[in-house]
């Protein structure tokens, strides 16, 4: 059944746009269940596989499981990380879906958006000295510098976040096809 998933180029719409999903491509399915007493995030990392009429097939690399319970007092569930696992995944548990290349983009990703917070958070720290510290003509460099750094570090950020494809909560909800 998923042999021929090797080729195979899947797609995902709403009523305006069409992505394609590669078997190539590294998929993170995002699944929140809420019930009185917690809430229950499941992470998918993995290939998409399949896609059928009420789910969808993916070979997860990476999964994890968060539990928030309401109740302070409650024990915390530990999170459980399983490797290449074939997970069926129900299209209506679906909350988000975002697409990356691989795993390696994930994590180069993720490193260059921290790179644009500390960018961020230093323009501030920058800024916060040439106001306290700095007078004349290096307060002015000091405040251009203090810029340059917070539009670097905002950039960053938005570069590298990958769009987030919703298929719940919205007016325009993503399914796959």
């Amino acid at each position: 059944m998923y042999s021929n998933a090797i080729a195979q180029v899947f797609t995902m719409s709403n009523s305006s746009k069409t992505k394609e999903i590669k078997a190539s491509d590294i998929l993170r399915i995002n699944i929140i269940n809420n019930n009185a007493e917690c809430s229950t995030y499941y992470t998918y990392y993995g290939a998409l596989k399949d896609v059928s009429d009420d789910s969808i097939a993916i070979q997860a690399k990476y999964y994890r499981i968060t539990t928030n319970f309401y109740n302070p007092n409650a024990v915390l569930e530990p999170n459980i990380e399983y490797n290449n696992h074939l997970v069926m995944i129900n299209k209506k548990d679906i909350s988000d879906v975002r697409k990356f290349k691989s795993l390696k983009d994930i994590k180069r990703k993720t490193n260059l958006s921290r790179l644009g917070g500390v960018l961020f958070i230093s323009g501030g720290i920058t800024a916060l000295n040439a106001l306290l510290f700095a007078n004349g003509k290096s307060r002015t460099n000091l405040l251009i510098a203090s810029g340059v750094q917070a539009v670097a570090g905002i950039s960053l950020g938005i570069a590298t976040h990958p769009k987030k494809h919703k298929f719940k909560k919205t007016d325009d909800p993503w399914k796959f096809d």
